[in-house]
């Protein structure tokens, strides 16, 4: 399989980690093969791999909606969110949509 893309950054959003900065960047989705299938690409910069990942939906919109997700479950799954030192405007609530099933490792907005 080929390194994967991210393409054209259509989002950013900085999060504080302790003394570092994490960075997630959401590239423009793009159609699979010629359906209106699409996958949208993500990655997360200063925290795991790095490497640009993507998820596939029915169109560009739930692709889109899917690698917010996908980026959430990956941030709030980190180390660094389990030792609450990972923060979005010094908050541990990201701003980001989830899965149900991971529901319980969002914290409320307030804290």
């Amino acid at each position: 399989m080929s390194e994967i893309k991210l393409g054209t950054v259509i989002a950013r959003r900085m999060f504080d980690c302790g003394e570092n900065n994490v960075l997630l960047e959401i590239g423009a989705p793009y159609p699979i093969d010629k359906g209106p299938d699409c996958w949208c690409p993500y990655r997360i910069s200063g925290l795991g791999s790095g490497k640009v990942k993507r998820i596939g939906g029915v169109d560009s919109m739930q692709a889109l909606y899917l690698a917010m997700q996908m980026a959430a479950t990956d941030l709030y799954a980190s180390d660094a969110a389990r030792e609450q030192i990972l923060t979005w405007l010094g908050q541990r609530n990201l701003g980001l949509p989830t899965l149900n099933a991971i529901a319980d490792l969002v914290p409320p907005e307030d804290e």
